[in-house]
């Protein structure tokens, strides 16, 4: 595998991070299928065990932060649908009080 190809999935998982963090999930989202196929393909050929030199070593630090950054979206979104849906539920109650 390329430095070049390393480079440039490294650069994709920033990209990735500054969305994230920005709050562009769509655009995230996309990009993250596509830095998770370069993932993919350049893992598949190692076998279980092998030592990883220091390049992969950083992709694989680089996509445990993205996954931990993900939760952390996932969980704030979840919060603030459940939030929402309790507004929602106190309008309708609201609603069939008045009416």
């Amino acid at each position: 595998m390329s430095s070049e190809h390393l480079a440039k999935i490294l650069y994709d998982g920033s990209l990735i991070v500054e969305l994230l963090n920005t709050g562009d999930l769509g655009l995230a989202t996309t990009r993250l299928d596509i830095y998770l196929a370069s993932l993919g393909s350049t893992f598949a050929d190692i076998e279980p065990g092998v030592e990883l030199d220091a390049d992969k070593k950083k992709l694989l630090e680089q996509f445990k932060s993205i996954l931990a950054l993900v939760e952390q979206q996932k969980s704030s979104v979840e919060i603030e649908l459940l939030q929402f849906s309790k507004v929602g539920k106190a309008t309708k109650r609201y609603k069939l009080n008045v009416g």
